[in-house]
């Protein structure tokens, strides 16, 4: 009996080191370069860049109601469709009756504030169109705006946003080649533009690349996802302007920055305190809500 106890506890004691081994010799971490990547290319087969259809469609105008493309390729991420799809005025057309007129977009960052690009969009009492995920319609009122330097407006909207982003912070020490510009040993930081309003390409989701810090944008770099419209090669084009540049980590949508000119936005991750400020200033002056930029937390995701 004490032999086959002394046997039972011996069997038990090597059972528990096998159990115990994977946790000593657990998977490395996944980076946060390859996590953006992953979050991109495992989603292109089988679908399309466009997300609303292009039938009859014209440059800035929707002839027709916007409607999701069903096979858009980021349909399933959370928050894709936070960004308006423009400015809206559904009376006037050309030659049609009725035609949706989009452009200049706003990409929400809190319940009731949006940043926009200032030269293309910003002013009070402009009225925004965005096309829901269920597919309906909301539309939402700028009702005072300000410009925090460069080409950056933040806004106030008169009801709260369908939805709104939180913001990439500086990610500098998760992605290496984002200090050095090389990617050679790593993956580049990926990222997605919208363009909502191209001359070339409308409504598609056409562009990613590296990030080489958040201010500044890499038309192409080593290793680069591609997915989309490249006719006319890897820069924007008149009409891209306020289109959002976006990041999808763990299936959420990640606000980068508007575009604002070629290959590059002014990021609001990188500047919270100025637009955190000029946000309280205009919900103080209009009697709303104070709210703040949400920072997406990648403290999970190991330093390289």
């Amino acid at each position: 009996m004490k032999k086959s106890l002394i046997c039972v506890l011996c069997a038990l004691a090597v059972a528990g080191c096998a159990a115990q081994k994977p946790l000593s010799a657990a998977s490395k971490p996944v980076s946060l370069a390859d996590e953006m990547a992953a979050q991109l290319s495992s989603r292109i087969k089988g679908n399309t860049c466009d997300f609303v259809s292009k039938t009859d469609q014209l440059y800035m105008m929707l002839p027709k109601q916007p409607k999701l493309n069903p096979k858009f390729w980021l349909r399933d991420v959370t928050n894709i469709l936070a960004t308006s799809i423009g400015g809206y005025n559904p009376y006037w057309s050309v030659h049609q009756p009725s035609s949706w007129l989009v452009g200049a977009c706003l990409s929400p960052v809190s319940p009731r504030h949006c940043i926009a690009t200032t030269h293309v969009t910003g002013g009070a009492h402009d009225i925004h169109l965005w096309l829901l995920p269920n597919g309906s319609l909301y539309t939402n009122t700028i009702i005072a705006s300000t410009n925090i330097g460069g080409d950056v407006t933040v806004c106030l909207m008169a009801k709260p946003n369908p939805t709104f982003y939180r913001v990439l912070p500086d990610i500098s020490s998760k992605v290496s080649g984002m200090r050095t510009g090389n990617y050679t040993k790593s993956k580049p930081a990926l990222a997605v533009l919208l363009h909502d309003d191209s001359q070339n390409t409308p409504y598609v989701t056409t562009f990613t690349a590296a990030l080489l810090n958040c201010h500044a944008w890499c038309g192409h770099t080593t290793n680069q996802l591609e997915f989309g419209n490249y006719s006319l090669g890897y820069t924007q084009i008149s009409g891209d302007s306020s289109s959002p540049i976006l990041t999808v980590i763990n299936n959420e949508a990640v606000f980068i920055c508007q575009v604002y000119g070629p290959m590059s936005g002014p990021a609001p991750g990188m500047e919270t305190n100025k637009v955190n400020a000029a946000m309280a200033s205009l919900s103080k002056n209009n009697d709303a809500p104070v709210y703040q930029l949400t920072p997406y937390d990648v403290s999970a995701f190991p330093d390289e």
